[in-house]
């Protein structure tokens, strides 16, 4: 099991990788992946959480509003048709065994080219 380190605003969750933008409380925005959760230093009060993405390191506090530039349309897209290619692989009657247990599948690119079509003409 491998943990990451996230955040969540408004009831969205972000980890390092994504894409956002970021709009913030003086009205600016900008884009950029998140690199990194760090603290952001300030003389006056000491250090306070903060967000790495593109080439800002900005504490949290100065964020207005954060979304991810991939829309959920993109990632339901995305999900389905991995979940479509892995069932292919799955019916494919090549596996490689480790001992007893499956270890890897196969699958054929028209496979991949049918799941990938199947969800885009819908």
């Amino acid at each position: 099991m491998k943990f990451v380190k996230v955040i969540e605003h408004n009831g969205k969750i972000y980890n390092i990788g994504d894409e956002i933008e970021v709009v913030f409380d003086n009205g600016v925005t900008a884009n950029g992946k998140i690199t990194g959760f760090d603290t952001y230093g300030f003389l006056e009060s000491g250090m306070a959480d903060g967000i790495t993405f593109g080439k800002y390191c900005v504490p949290f506090t100065d964020i207005k509003e954060i979304r991810k530039l991939a829309s959920d349309e993109n990632i339901n897209f995305a999900v389905a048709v991995l979940a479509d290619v892995a069932e292919c692989a799955k019916q494919e009657d090549a596996p490689i065994y480790k001992g007893d247990a499956e270890d890897d599948y196969y699958v054929r690119l028209s496979d991949v080219n049918n799941s990938i079509n199947k969800y885009l003409i819908n």
